[in-house]
């Protein structure tokens, strides 16, 4: 995900696309520990204790090395564009998001790293989280795995490879990724908005001014919505999409008020299609290259919006700590364990290996590699 991401976000002319991917990935792994942190200390303080403060610290660090490495690659956009505009010529345009900021900002001074940054945090981690997810639905149920690869190979072979117009034919791998997406939303409460005055619902339900709201993805499970709604269905909105009218209500970038994990309405998440795309030629790539098996597969979800995160094999993510309650072989799991370690290199836990008690690394997210 962190290659399709930056490959998007920087372009393919940068040169040092594998650092930026490390320094990023460990920005991210330090910058959520370090929020929390920050809230710990009372509101008034915090603009002076973040100084101080050893996380903050880290935040700061790996922030100057991103500004080094990313300033020199934007300059030489700026400074290619301006050139072409003195020489009368019409800008190089790059289908990447440097050139959409710099479009959009039309010669006016702005933060271009912090710009990417916030487009790598706001893109990296959730579309990660809901391809482990999705993938770890389809890897469990053993029936959908056959009809997904043939429909995979089917549209690669009408299409002579994966193009923009062979994604939106993957009907029922659509369909998977919005039935994990509807079991396994990447926040607890979506939606969030300040009541700007005090309403009063249809039912009574007094909200006073100044409150904060959500809404609860529960709702996704709903049994007036969705048959059997607590069973993971590969094939459920690919059966809805064939009701007439609602062939598009429920593709998986699509939101509605009965399945809103991207939000819905005027302040719908924007980047749900970017995030679709890159997810379905993930999980179609290794649908081609794999044939995967769930044979004693401990199914094994990770969420974001909790610190403590939890999962059902009994694996805690805590605050960069990677706790097992008692040694476990990965084995037994199936799977390897992957990760950032503080210096941006890559690590893993090979199969096989003895996993003591606790395991301590700046891990934001680990990442399922399956075995043929």
């Amino acid at each position: 995900m962190s290659s399709l991401v930056s490959l998007a976000f920087v372009g393919s002319d940068f040169q040092q696309r594998d650092e930026w991917r490390a320094l990023t990935s460990a920005y991210i792994g330090k910058l959520f520990p370090a929020h929390h942190v920050m809230r710990s200390w009372p509101r008034w303080s915090r603009k002076y204790v973040h100084w101080f403060l050893p996380e903050l610290q880290d935040v700061r660090a790996r922030l100057k090395e991103i500004n080094h490495l990313l300033e020199p690659h934007v300059q030489r956009r700026i400074v290619a564009r301006e050139q072409r505009q003195r020489d009368g010529k019409q800008p190089l345009k790059s289908l990447d998001s440097v050139d959409w900021a710099l479009d959009a900002a039309k010669g006016r001074p702005f933060d271009v790293v912090g710009c990417q940054l916030a487009l790598t945090i706001a893109a990296l981690h959730t579309s990660s989280n809901t391809t482990w997810n999705s993938l770890l639905d389809i890897v469990y149920d053993q029936d959908i795995i056959q009809p997904l690869r043939e429909e995979t190979i089917r549209v690669v072979q009408e299409d002579g490879g994966l193009q923009t117009v062979s994604l939106a034919k993957l009907d029922l791998l659509d369909s998977c990724m919005k039935e994990s997406q509807r079991m396994h939303p990447i926040q607890y409460g979506v939606m969030g908005r300040r009541v700007r005055k005090t309403t009063q619902l249809h039912d009574g339900t007094r909200i006073p001014k100044g409150v904060i709201t959500i809404v609860a993805p529960p709702a996704m499970l709903d049994a007036d919505v969705f048959e059997n709604p607590g069973k993971w269905d590969g094939y459920r909105f690919l059966k809805k999409r064939q009701q007439p009218g609602e062939e598009k209500k429920w593709l998986f970038a699509a939101t509605c008020p009965e399945q809103y994990a991207f939000g819905t309405g005027a302040h719908a998440c924007p980047g749900r299609h970017f995030a679709g795309t890159n997810i379905k030629l993930i999980l179609a790539h290794l649908l081609m290259r794999l044939a995967p098996s769930s044979r004693n597969l401990a199914v094994v979800f990770f969420d974001l919006s909790n610190p403590n995160l939890k999962t059902h094999a009994g694996v805690i993510l805590t605050k960069g700590m990677l706790n097992l309650p008692k040694a476990t072989h990965v084995d037994a799991l199936e799977l390897e364990l992957h990760w950032v370690t503080e210096d941006g290199s890559p690590a893993r836990m090979k199969s096989g290996a003895l996993l003591q008690p606790t395991v301590t690394s700046p891990v934001f997210s680990p990442s399922l590699v399956l075995r043929n």
